[in-house]
């Protein structure tokens, strides 16, 4: 079998790289050996005339079919140690395809530090890279000076390279070198295989097919990067493409004011009809694109690097933003990103229809707000009237009395009205997530969040209205926040030091004393009052009693009449949840009753329930039972004490029913108690529910109402539960 000798100076991971070159064109066709200058050296063969091999050892004679070596001067080290050296071959190297583009990606005339490990293969590498048509780099080669302490002197000269290119010896780059690009071992080029393969003979076709996919690996000495370019200018237009599908007009101008980019948008929005590719700033007649430039240009020390600005260009607002471009730490150009106004107008119109699909509208208006009192008339005049101003709103008032709906009005009766409404429960959002949620968040600022970040609800009601409900709920970190958000119209993303311009209409709602808490300190009297610039108070329900009885009948959507009874009952009531119980009611009526004519009977528990307690009060004396706690005992009348397991189980069942507001029938309780296998008839029943009546444990009445728990019998089966 023909065999290949790789010489090197010693042993190293080159002399394995280039086996591994040999096998993937020959395979296991060729024997490959390895052989070291300094180990045939060591054997000190001064003297010995290579054509008689009996005087010298025949173990450090070269007698491979093919002797390969990295350098010319390789030769004469060698010649002693080869019989026949016309066998030798020199053999030119190149690079990795992949490693040329990284080359091509330095700015031109930039100084690159070439670094191997001798001044010879130092050379070698940037003749091979001239060769292969890398030529517009500065190449400095890098030589190795030793002082007596070990050091490299000559370190101190490469200072000002950033950049330096080595051929597998990234160990040697000097310390002070920002960027290295390893190019990796150099291949062996592809016409030094046919060379070998003619010489040895071998050619058959796998290795013709080894030769062909070695040769898409690496660059041909001969042919150059021609193939390179071809796909650069193919990666280019596709790039190209893209660029040109952006909304944005975009302009890239090098350092020497050379215009090297420009997309068609950039052309519509900036009214150019000549093509300015390539052209000299200096050489352009439009003074206003070239003012344009210069006064964003990042080589402008006045200009802030990435900051929007709004400009009139040939009577058209445009909205500007430059970037300082690098690579490899050297500035190379300037990229502007232009928008036209008119389109930034189209992207928030989409996102206001993005957030009313979320539910970001206000679906209110004053219309909507029923009431037939003079006070709340003026009341919804002083909003009219507030709904036309921009500062901050904060709305008072007991919980059920119409907050957000006031809120919702306001924004739809202002110039707001078309942006968007957001509503946020400050007591409902824990208060760890409340500042992500109000401002947003950067990416990667916390465990969980979205790696693209999130907008903030005062983002995300830009041109809007944002409705901090529960205001008084929130805590003193985040009150701090929402002040410097009311004083300076900007708001920071949790992980970020950038401030985002925002413009919100800001309305706030608390159903609790803010005075109470800033006089306790729980409450900044700074934020109170930035927000409380447009105050608004809406009273309750019983302040209001003309709205209670016409209410009703206004909120139910069948035709019903109220019992005389029934509006006693009402008036006379306290209405703890105001407008939102009163609703509540008349959805019961629509319901639960069937008759035209509401009757007391057709009462919720909660309004029955008051009516008696009214009526309790006035002869307290009446029914009451005689309990003695001694022990855990509760002591009945002795005539119940028999019978005390079954209306333990009657309390617990009219307690449960009572829960959900539904009273329990005789018949119904009957089947409950056959479910707790307490067998018993109906007039037994009927004695001990007549019994608990007399004694204020149970309401019933006659009718369909049925029975309810009272809170005398709700006290005592809770104290003999425990």
């Amino acid at each position: 079998m023909k065999s290949i000798a790789i010489v090197t100076d010693g042993y190293n991971n080159l002399g394995n790289f280039l086996e591994k070159n040999l096998r993937m064109i020959f395979e296991k066709k060729v024997n490959i050996n390895k052989y070291y200058i300094n180990d045939l050296k060591n054997h000190n063969l001064d003297g010995c005339e290579v054509n008689s091999l009996s005087e010298c050892d025949s173990n450090n004679i070269i007698t491979d079919d093919i002797i390969l070596v990295m350098l010319e001067d390789k030769i004469s080290e060698i010649s002693n140690y080869v019989l026949d050296k016309s066998k030798i071959i020199v053999i030119d190297r190149s690079i990795n395809h992949s490693q040329v583009y990284r080359l091509f990606s330095i700015p031109k005339d930039t100084e690159v530090l070439v670094v191997n490990d001798n001044e010879e293969t130092t050379n070698q590498t940037i003749e091979m890279l001239n060769n292969i048509g890398i030529n517009h780099l500065k190449f400095i080669p890098y030589i190795h000076d030793l002082n007596s302490n070990g050091l490299f002197e000559s370190d101190l000269k490469y200072y000002h390279i950033s950049v330096a290119v080595t051929p597998g010896e990234a160990n040697l780059v000097p310390s002070c070198i920002e960027n290295t690009i390893d190019l990796g071992f150099r291949y062996i080029d592809i016409m030094i295989f046919y060379e070998i393969s003619n010489r040895l003979m071998i050619l058959d076709k796998d290795i013709f097919r080894n030769m062909m996919k070695y040769d898409e690996k690496i660059v041909n000495l001969e042919l150059g990067v021609r193939d390179v370019y071809k796909k650069l200018f193919v990666e280019n237009s596709e790039y190209s493409s893209i660029i040109e599908l952006s909304e944005n007009g975009m302009i890239f101008v090098s350092e020497d004011e050379n215009i090297r980019f420009i997309n068609n948008n950039a052309k519509k929005i900036l009214n150019l009809s000549v093509n300015h590719f390539n052209c000299k700033v200096n050489e352009l007649k439009n003074h206003d694109l070239v003012k344009l430039i210069r006064d964003f240009s990042c080589k402008n020390i006045t200009y802030e690097e990435g900051k929007s600005s709004a400009i009139k260009y040939n009577n058209k607002n445009l909205n500007v933003s430059a970037h300082r471009i690098k690579q490899f730490g050297k500035f190379i150009g300037t990229y502007y990103c232009i928008q036209d106004e008119t389109y930034i107008r189209k992207l928030e119109q989409n996102l206001r229809k993005k957030l009313k699909s979320k539910g970001f509208i206000a679906r209110y208006t004053f219309d909507d707000i029923y009431t037939k009192s003079d006070k709340m008339f003026k009341i919804i005049e002083l909003a009219k009237k507030i709904a036309d101003l921009e500062q901050t709103v904060l709305i008072t008032g007991e919980s059920g009395t119409g907050k957000e709906l006031m809120a919702q009005s306001i924004h739809n009766g202002s110039k707001y009205a078309k942006q968007p409404f957001i509503a946020v429960n400050c007591a409902a959002i824990s208060e760890s997530l409340l500042e992500s949620e109000l401002f947003g968040y950067e990416a990667g600022s916390f465990t969980g969040a979205l790696k693209e970040g999130k907008p903030g609800l005062f983002e995300q009601a830009n041109n809007g209205t944002i409705f901090l409900d529960e205001i008084g709920d929130m805590n003193m970190y985040m009150q701090t926040k929402l002040l410097r958000v009311l004083q300076e119209n900007q708001v920071m993303r949790v992980g970020s030091s950038k401030l985002i311009d925002i413009n919100v209409r800001v309305i706030a709602a608390t159903n609790v004393d803010l005075a109470l808490k800033m006089k306790n300190g729980k409450f900044r009297k700074d934020l109170y009052y930035r927000l409380n610039v447009l105050p608004i108070r809406l009273p309750s329900l019983k302040e209001h009693k003309e709205d209670i009885i016409d209410g009703v009948m206004y909120f139910m959507k069948t035709e019903k009449i109220l019992d005389e009874d029934v509006k006693g009952i009402l008036s006379s009531y306290d209405w703890p949840g105001n407008m939102r119980e009163l609703i509540n009611l008349a959805q019961y009526l629509d319901a639960i009753c069937d008759e035209d004519v509401v009757k007391v009977d057709d009462l919720p528990y909660d309004l029955f329930n008051a009516k008696i307690e009214n009526a309790d009060e006035k002869s307290e004396s009446k029914a009451e039972i005689n309990v003695i706690m001694s022990n855990e005992k509760i002591e009945l009348h002795k005539s119940e004490l028999e019978d005390i397991k079954i209306i333990r189980n009657i309390l617990e069942i009219l307690n449960e029913f009572s829960k959900v507001n539904i009273g329990c029938g005789r018949k119904k309780l009957l089947t409950e108690l056959v479910k707790r296998e307490i067998s018993i008839s109906e007039s037994k029943v009927r004695q001990l529910l007549s019994n608990l009546k007399t004694e204020g444990f149970i309401i019933s009445d006659i009718g369909r109402r049925g029975s309810y728990i009272d809170e005398k019998g709700i006290y005592w089966l809770n104290d003999k539960i425990t």
